[in-house]
């Protein structure tokens, strides 16, 4: 007898509205021998998946599906070979098990084939070991790549007039933008959506190698420092990476933003993020922390209860700011994890960047502050983005480096991480400070 044992789940069965307590749920012979909010103890033949409080549920039914036409157009159907169609039908068969549909009626098609080779084996089904393959990274990314495809449709059907934009400073700040945000970064992937399948392929086997062993970073930060954290996930399989931030937010608690006093306010909704890496200190325990932040640095704020304009350099934006780092490093501190601070490069004024906030005096004032928090903290030290990305510019000026302006792309800046930034982060993770004093640029 073949059983599984799904520990910690909330069952959905169905019937009622709201979710089981966590229980256990023994599968025996492919029907369900016991629920139990209790501990059920697996036997010695009986395979244990921990559901980590996940939900569990009947597979779904399409009661109107169409096997054979449901992945291509009509007149590839009309035109096409069988056995072409009868190929493609199975992979739409795979598709729609992983989406949950375990049964499927279908209303009109020549079938009948298919059913037979899933039934016999031909097309692999999820019970069979190694389904996917768990080191088969082309065709995983392959997979990725029908995720973002299906991801850039979608993105490409939005009108222009709802102002849905990821990762870009000063549009508006939609439930959908900041859901994509948070899921690139959580995935550490957020460039695959352009990558090709060799480059996500290539990412996956890095993740894949990742072990107990890891050096462990943890990224802060605003949407450039999404990139960066996709860039060092990629650099090397001994890198665990953890991004913490939120897109379009600086390190203080803001209500408003724009790029210039002739621009009207942009609202926002920003908190300090003091009290995630609080809880990450002791869940992800990172070697080393990476703060980033730049372009929302040299926008106007505006601070709650404070309805004036302040901007890098003012008495009050410099307070505020020195606060969040006393309160971050002393938070740091009691943990024993080093800090490293990136300064900001030169940015280059486009349609994502207005000419106030990328005048080399805004960039010197926000870079002087990051400098007397280096020099105030033993524990701080300098991550010197701002010279590896203006040095690749000067050396390269046809190219791309900050793809809008203010994002480095991330081909380079796996570059720039590979050769100069990964060693500042190893040092730091192990006491050795190899930047103290550098002059920012």
């Amino acid at each position: 007898m073949t059983s599984i044992l799904f520990t910690s789940v909330r069952v959905f069965d169905g019937v009622n509205e709201v979710l089981s307590a966590p229980s256990d749920v023994l599968v025996s012979d492919n029907a369900i021998e016991r629920i139990s909010v209790a501990p059920i103890t697996a036997g010695s033949d009986t395979a244990v998946i921990d559901g980590g409080g996940r939900v569990l549920m009947p597979g779904l039914i399409d009661a109107h599906w169409h096997t054979c036409f449901v992945g291509v157009s009509a007149p590839v159907a009309l035109t096409a070979d069988v056995g072409y169609i009868h190929l493609i039908a199975g992979r739409e068969a795979e598709r729609a098990l992983l989406r949950g549909f375990t049964s499927v009626r279908d209303c009109g098609g020549p079938s009948f084939a298919l059913k037979r080779a899933i039934d016999e084996g031909v097309v692999r089904k999820p019970t069979e070991i190694g389904f996917p393959v768990a080191t088969d990274y082309l065709a995983l990314a392959t997979r990725w790549r029908h995720v973002a495809d299906a991801l850039n449709q979608f993105w490409d059907g939005v009108p222009e007039t709802l102002n849905v934009r990821l990762l870009r400073i000063g549009d508006h700040r939609t439930p959908l933008q900041l859901e994509l945000t948070r899921f690139a970064a959580s995935r550490s992937a957020l460039a695959n959506l352009h990558f090709s399948v060799t480059a996500v392929a290539d990412s996956l086997k890095v993740a894949s190698a990742a072990d107990e062993q890891s050096l462990r970073v943890m990224v802060v930060g605003d949407s450039t420092s999404v990139i960066l954290a996709s860039a060092l996930h990629r650099v090397a399989a001994s890198v665990d990476v953890l991004w913490i931030g939120a897109n379009g937010c600086p390190v203080v608690a803001v209500v408003g933003a724009r790029s210039s006093t002739d621009e009207p306010w942009q609202d926002l909704a920003c908190s300090p993020t003091t009290p995630a890496v609080a809880e990450q200190l002791v869940v992800f325990k990172p070697d080393v922390v990476v703060l980033m932040v730049s372009g929302v640095e040299l926008l106007h704020q505006r601070y709650p209860g404070d309805e004036a304009d302040h901007i890098a350099g003012d008495p009050q934006f410099t307070a505020l700011h020195d606060d969040y780092m006393r309160t971050l490093t002393a938070l740091l501190a009691e943990h024993d994890v080093p800090l490293l601070i990136a300064d900001c490069p030169q940015l280059v004024a486009s349609e994502f960047v207005r000419e106030e906030s990328a005048s080399p005096k805004r960039i010197a004032l926000w870079n002087a502050q990051v400098q007397r928090w280096i020099e105030s903290s033993p524990n701080v030290g300098l991550l010197p983005y701002a010279a590896a990305i203006n040095d690749r510019q000067q050396l390269n000026p046809q190219e791309a480096v900050l793809l809008d302006g203010i994002h480095a792309d991330v081909d380079i800046l796996v570059e720039l991480v590979r050769a100069q930034l990964l060693d500042v982060i190893v040092a730091a993770a192990a006491g050795f400070w190899r930047f103290r004093s550098t002059d920012l640029v």
